[in-house]
C-alpha cells in the first residue's frame, strides 16, 4: 500500500501554513514503511518549515519522527540528537504522548548499541506514559521492544509473556502491523524452542498481514523469519528465495542492520551448500554493513564465517587473522555485553520492584476505599437513625418551656437541649459528608447572586445576623461552569464560620463576599469578616474533621473540614488568613470549567 501522494509539494514554495506542515509528516510517516530516505527528506523540509513559522508542535514531530527514520537506518548519532530535541520541545508545549515517543526512540536506539539497561529504563518511562494515556497502539510496540531486552539476555519465558501482551493489545486494536511483529519475534522464539509447527503458522500469519498493510520493510523481516526457518530445517533453496526477497526490500527502505543479517544468513547458506565463493562474497558485503553500522556483533559473526571460509580453502594466513578478528571483536562484544547484563538485570529487577510496588500500593488503597465506604455506609446509617429521635427530643423542650417554671430546672433542660442541638449538628454535617464522598458531579452555570442570597436567607435566625453589614461583591458576566451543590456547601460553611465568629456589640461587625475571576481558568470566592479572628497555633489545624479553635460557640468541629472536602472534589483549593481579635479572610480558588471538560 503505497502513501497517498502529497499535495502541492514542491521545493519553490517559499512558506507552508500549519496544515500543510501537518500533511508533509503524515506522509513522511506513511512513506517510512517502503521508503526510509524519502520520509527522511519530507521531515526535514517540514522541520524547516515549523522553524521558520515558529510552530513548536510541527519542530517536535518532525524533530522525533527524523529521530524515529535515522533510529530504523541505525544512524544513532543522529538519531540520539534529533529524539533529544524532540524531548525538549514537547515538554515546552506539554505533549505527552510525544514524550513517550522519544522515550521509544532513545530507548530503541540504546538496546541496539548493546546499552541495554539504559534501553530498559527509557522503554519502561515511556510504557508508563502511554499506560496513563491509554495508547494501545504505543504500548505494543514498545512491549515488543522491551520483550526483544529479555530475549537478548536468555530470559525467554518473560520474552515470550511480553510478546504475547503485544500480540493481545494488537489484536484487539486491531493493529495490524503491530500484531504482525509480536508474531514475528514469537516464531523466533518457537523456533529456538524447536517447534517448528507454531513458528511456521506465526510467521505465515506475519507475511499475510504485513501484506495487508504494506509495510514494506516489515516484510522483509518476516521474509527473513521465514528464511530462518526453512535454514534450520535444511531447505536451502527455500531458504535463498525468502532471505534473498528480504535482502532486496531492505535495501529498498534501506534497512542496513536488515541487510547486514541477510547478507549474514545468505553466506551461510551458501557455506553449506559448499559454495565458497559466493558464500565468502555475501559474508564480506555483511562485514561491510558491520564496518558502516559500527556494529562489533556484526563483525564478529562476519570474522567467524570468514575464519571458515579461509581454513576450508586452505587460506591459512587468512584464517588466522580472521580467527585474531574474530576473538578481538566477540571480546568486545562480551565485556560490552556483560557489563550491560548486569546493569539490565539490575534496571529489570528495579522495574519490576517498582511494578510490585505500584501494586501494593493499589492494593492498599483499594482496601482503604472499601473500608472508608464501610465506615461511610455505617456513618450514614447511624446518622439516619439517630435524627428522628433526636428531632423528637429537641422538640420536648418547646413542652418544657411551657410547663415548667421553675429557673433551676429549666437551667439544667436549656444544658441539655444545648447538647442536643449540637449532637443533631453533628449528624446532619455527618450525612452531609457522606452524601458529598459519594455524589457524582454534575456541573451546570451558577448564578452568585441567587445563590448567596438563598444561603443568607438561611442564617436569619442566628441571634446577631441582624447586626452584621453583609457585603457582596459579585464580578458582572463571570460565567462559572460548576456542581451547584457543592459550591453550595462551600459558601454556605464560609457564611456561617463569618457569622458565628463575628464579634458581638459592635456597631461596624462585617462579613464581606467576592466573587470573581482570578485568571482565564479559575475564579475565587473570598469571604472575609472582622470577627473574633483565629490564633496563628490554630491555623493549620482547623480544616481537620471535628476541630473547633474556639469551644464557646456552637458547632460540630465539621464546617471547615466539609468546606475542604468540598473544594478538593472540584479540584480546587482554599487559602487562610487570619489574625486573633482582628479578623479572617477564607480564599477559594476553583476552576472556572471542570478540567475533565477542558
Amino acid at each position: 500500500m503505497q502513501p497517498n501522494p502529497l499535495p502541492n509539494r514542491t521545493k519553490d514554495s517559499t512558506a507552508k501554513t500549519i496544515s500543510e506542515i501537518d500533511s508533509m509528516l503524515e506522509y513522511a510517516q506513511e512513506a517510512r514503511v517502503s521508503n526510509v530516505q524519502l520520509a527522511i527528506n519530507i521531515a526535514s523540509e517540514a522541520r524547516e518549515y515549523a522553524i521558520q513559522l515558529e510552530y513548536l508542535q510541527g519542530q517536535a514531530k518532525s524533530s522525533c519522527l527524523l529521530g524515529l527514520f535515522y533510529m530504523i537506518t541505525a544512524k544513532h548519532d543522529l538519531a540520539t540528537n534529533f529524539a533529544h530535541k524532540a524531548k525538549e520541545l514537547f515538554e515546552a508545549i506539554d505533549d505527552q504522548k510525544g514524550i513517550a515517543e522519544t522515550y521509544y526512540i532513545l530507548g530503541s536506539v540504546a538496546y541496539k548499541s548493546a546499552r541495554h539497561h539504559e534501553g530498559l529504563e527509557y522503554l519502561y518511562d515511556g510504557l508508563r506514559i502511554l499506560q496513563q494515556l491509554e495508547d494501545l497502539p504505543g504500548q505494543s510496540r514498545v512491549l515488543k521492544a522491551i520483550g526483544y531486552i529479555y530475549e537478548s539476555f536468555q530470559e525467554y519465558e518473560k520474552a515470550e509473556e511480553i510478546y504475547h501482551q503485544s500480540q493481545s493489545i494488537s489484536k484487539e486494536i486491531g493493529d495490524k502491523n503491530g500484531e504482525s511483529n509480536a508474531c514475528n519475534s514469537l516464531s523466533a522464539l518457537y523456533l529456538r524452542k524447536g517447534d517448528i509447527q507454531h513458528a511456521q503458522e506465526l510467521i505465515d500469519r506475519s507475511i499475510k498481514l504485513k501484506k495487508e498493510t504494506g509495510d514494506k520493510r516489515g516484510l522483509a523481516f518476516a521474509y527473513y523469519g521465514k528464511g530462518k526457518i526453512h535454514f534450520h530445517q535444511k531447505q536451502f533453496e527455500l531458504a535463498l528465495d525468502y532471505i534473498s526477497q528480504s535482502l532486496n526490500k531492505h535495501k529498498y527502505v534501506g534497512e542496513y542492520l536488515g541487510a547486514a543479517m541477510c547478507h549474514a544468513k545468505l553466506g551461510k547458506i551458501f557455506f553449506e551448500l559448499d559454495d565458497l565463493d559466493k558464500s565468502l562474497k555475501c559474508i564480506e558485503e555483511s562485514l561491510q554493513c558491520g564496518e558502516k553500522l559500527n556494529n562489533d556483533e556484526v563483525r564478529y559473526h562476519a570474522f567467524e564465517y570468514l575464519y571458515k571460509i579461509s581454513k576450508k580453502k586452505g587460506e591459512l594466513v587468512k584464517a588466522l587473522y580472521y580467527h585474531e578478528q574474530f576473538h578481538e571483536c566477540k571480546s568486545r562484544v562480551i565485556n560490552s555485553g556483560t557489563k550491560s547484563r548486569i546493569k539490565s538485570l539490575e534496571s529489570m529487577w528495579r522495574m519490576e520492584t517498582l511494578e510490585r510496588d505500584a501494586k501494593a500500593q493499589k492494593e492498599k488503597a483499594d482496601f482503604t476505599e472499601r473500608k472508608n465506604q464501610e465506615l461511610r455506609r455505617f456513618v450514614s446509617r447511624v446518622s439516619h437513625d439517630l435524627k428522628g429521635p433526636l428531632t423528637s427530643m429537641i422538640e420536648l423542650n418547646k413542652v418544657v418551656k411551657a410547663e415548667i417554671k421553675e429557673e433551676n430546672a429549666l437551667f439544667y433542660f436549656d444544658m441539655y437541649h444545648r447538647g442536643l442541638k449540637r449532637l443533631n449538628e453533628t449528624i446532619l454535617d455527618l450525612l452531609e459528608l457522606t452524601k458529598l464522598n459519594s455524589r457524582e458531579l454534575q456541573f451546570t452555570e451558577i448564578n452568585f447572586q441567587d445563590l448567596i442570597t438563598e444561603c443568607l436567607d438561611s442564617f436569619h435566625y442566628y441571634p446577631n445576623f441582624n447586626d452584621i453589614d453583609f457585603q457582596l461583591h459579585i464580578e458582572e458576566n463571570l460565567k462559572v461552569l460548576s456542581d451547584k451543590g457543592l459550591i453550595n456547601t462551600v459558601v454556605q460553611n464560609l457564611l456561617e464560620n463569618g457569622i458565628k465568629y463575628s464579634k458581638h456589640g459592635i456597631s461596624d461587625a462585617y462579613v464581606k463576599v467576592s466573587v470573581r475571576s482570578m485568571s482565564e481558568d479559575y475564579f475565587a470566592i473570598i469571604v472575609e469578616d472582622n470577627g473574633i479572628g483565629i490564633g496563628e497555633a490554630y491555623q493549620e489545624k482547623v480544616f481537620d474533621m471535628f476541630y473547633r479553635a474556639n469551644d464557646e460557640v456552637d458547632g460540630s468541629g465539621l464546617g471547615l473540614f466539609l468546606l475542604k472536602s468540598a473544594i478538593i472534589k472540584l479540584e480546587g483549593d482554599v487559602k487562610l488568613e487570619s489574625e486573633e481579635g482582628v479578623g479572617t479572610k477564607i480564599i477559594v480558588i476553583i476552576p472556572v470549567i471542570p478540567k475533565s471538560d477542558n
